[in-house]
């Protein structure tokens, strides 16, 4: 369900009563929604570790991500992506920004249930935007832009279903820079955790 981010606090704290567990962050979305520029914000707010699934593979590659999809293929990504996402099931205190196709992967979920899953919508028009002049990202490619537009609509289409099962979705426009998303996420964690503290025990 998406909720606009001045009215995402009174939606938050009710997470403490459903028993979701706040002590890692899994932000999900489409390339260029923010998650890796919020991701580092919002642990630096909490104090706690980010990590960039993208980083973790082309580290653990030595390539970037572009030339693993030339390379080996997108099954070998999407192999390794949940490969590296599942030591990251048992840690705690960390923010994880995802790639825009790890959530789309059925299996990924087994592990992102062991987290608050916060979906960074974003409009198609917005992400083109940001997209197009980045000849970085796999899934574009080399397409011209008037291309562009329609593939980023025709993926988030497929994809968003698997976005809508976050615990929560916060806007990720224009007019919300990432410090100000950062920021209130952050307080919604510390507003949570401290009403976990001080429910009353059985």
């Amino acid at each position: 369900m998406f909720y606009p981010l001045e009215n995402f606090l009174q939606v938050f704290v009710v997470a403490s009563y459903l028993n979701i567990q706040v002590n890692k962050i899994f932000l999900i979305g489409f390339m260029g929604c923010g998650k890796s520029t919020i991701g580092r914000l919002l642990a630096n707010q909490l104090d706690w570790n980010f990590i960039d699934l993208d980083e973790q593979i082309v580290a653990h590659e030595q390539m970037p991500i572009e030339q693993i999809f030339a390379v080996h293929g997108e099954p070998y990504f999407r192999t390794l992506e949940l490969a590296l996402l599942e030591p990251l099931r048992s840690h705690e205190k960390m923010v994880v920004a995802l790639g825009g196709g790890t959530p789309a992967q059925e299996a990924a979920w087994s592990i992102l249930c062991h987290g608050l899953t916060i979906y960074l919508r974003c409009h198609p028009d917005e992400l083109f935007r940001r997209l197009k002049d980045d000849h970085q990202r796999p899934m574009l490619g080399r397409m011209p832009p008037y291309e562009r537009l329609l593939h980023i609509k025709n993926l988030l289409t497929l994809r968003e279903p698997f976005y809508c099962r976050a615990d929560f979705t916060v806007d990720s426009f224009a007019e919300h820079p990432p410090a100000e998303t950062a920021a209130i996420v952050a307080q919604l964690v510390r507003e949570s955790v401290l009403r976990k503290q001080k429910r009353p025990q059985n």
